[in-house]
């Protein structure tokens, strides 16, 4: 029996270990079982569910409808979903931080939509890139930074907008 058969066998007749078993072999197959057949977390589905982030971040939104500890583990270890998880529904935390503070993009995110303020972590993060460094400094930070000049001034565009948007901060810095 495939994972989908067993779905719908547990659908029609009602959940077994053998139908959710067979389920869980297949990550959507076990999230749709502890959504449409379960009604709730079971351990296996959850664990299944968990094997593709996607799905982890849809069963802890939609099963357990708020934070868990091992999918917000398993999802702290990719930037896109650690950001997502902690935005939609953790909040910020040191682990979801870190997580997608290995990407720029994320890091820069985190820090405007999850924490809504400067970081030390998201800061390092954003600064792996020109121009996230540029955003992060315009948009969070707000202004005028010394290590986010040394990063900004290697790019002359963001050079020359960075000195625009900061000249009078800058007054007595190296430019």
């Amino acid at each position: 029996m495939t994972p989908e058969k067993a779905f719908w066998h547990a659908i029609k007749h009602g959940p077994s270990e053998k139908t959710r078993t067979i389920a869980c072999e297949n990550p959507y197959f076990a999230y749709q079982y502890a959504k449409e057949v379960d009604k709730c977390p079971h351990e296996d589905t959850k664990k299944a569910a968990c094997k593709k982030p996607y799905y982890a971040l849809i069963y802890a939104q939609e099963i357990y409808k708020g934070p868990e500890d091992y999918i917000g583990n398993i999802l702290a270890m990719n930037p896109e979903f650690a950001y997502r998880y902690a935005k939609d529904i953790e909040g910020p935390s040191e682990k979801t931080r870190k997580g997608a503070c290995i990407n720029p993009y994320y890091a820069y995110y985190y820090a405007l939509e999850v924490d809504k303020c400067p970081h030390e972590d998201t800061r390092k993060g954003a600064y792996k890139s020109i121009y996230y460094a540029f955003e992060y400094a315009k948009n969070i930070d707000k202004c005028f930074r010394k290590d986010a000049w040394e990063i900004i001034k290697q790019d002359e565009r963001y050079k020359k907008k960075y000195k625009k948007r900061f000249i009078s901060q800058m007054k007595g810095a190296i430019i």
